[in-house]
């Protein structure tokens, strides 16, 4: 169709020649999707990523992150998703992001809960084609966030696909110590099995 990704904003459409006109023309005719204020995919591919939820996630958190105009990693049941871990029915509810600052302010999106907190470059990865934060530092997050037993059903997943390992869980654990609500991110360190 044109030369640019499968999740694009309107500006990177007109860098690579389509005008506003062409753009409405796709959107009429079932060509492109719009996922967001200014962003918008393939229609073909957002079809087939529905058989694969994992893939439709990342698309979303993909349109998230070029909304925002800033760096961030894709977290909490958000990373869990893409990161094939098991979920609870349902979730993840929104697309959750993380990110180091809020400096750009505290705006708020449809269908997107912002977290700021400090991340170490180490509990990063990217799937999908999206920054996400990693397995170990995902289930802690979950712990903290939804209680111990469902921080728990993803460590041991994790452990169990090698996601993760226990010095992961002892090392990011103790770097939240400090952090209000972490009562059970050291018990899921210390049980996950």
């Amino acid at each position: 169709m044109f030369a640019v990704r499968l999740v694009f904003s309107l500006q990177e459409a007109e860098q690579a020649g389509m005008s506003r006109a062409s753009i409405r023309h796709a959107l009429r005719l079932g060509k492109l999707v719009r996922l967001r204020a200014g962003v918008y995919c393939d229609a073909s591919f957002w079809h087939r990523s529905d058989e694969v939820p994992a893939a439709r996630h990342a698309l979303e958190v993909r349109a998230a992150l070029i909304a925002l105009r800033r760096p961030g990693w894709a977290s909490h049941y958000s990373a869990a998703k893409l990161l094939e871990l098991p979920v609870p029915y349902g979730q993840p509810e929104v697309i959750t992001i993380s990110q180091q600052d809020r400096s750009a302010g505290r705006r708020a999106y449809p269908n997107l809960r912002l977290r700021t907190s400090w991340i170490n470059e180490q509990d990063t990865t990217t799937r999908w084609g999206v920054p996400v934060l990693g397995a170990g530092r995902t289930c802690l997050d979950i712990a903290r966030e939804f209680g111990f037993a469902a921080g728990l059903v993803l460590a041991d997943a994790a452990l169990a696909h090698g996601a993760a390992d226990r010095p992961d869980f002892e090392r990011i654990a103790a770097g939240m110590r400090h952090w209000s609500g972490v009562g059970n991110v050291d018990l899921v360190a210390h049980h996950a099995s």
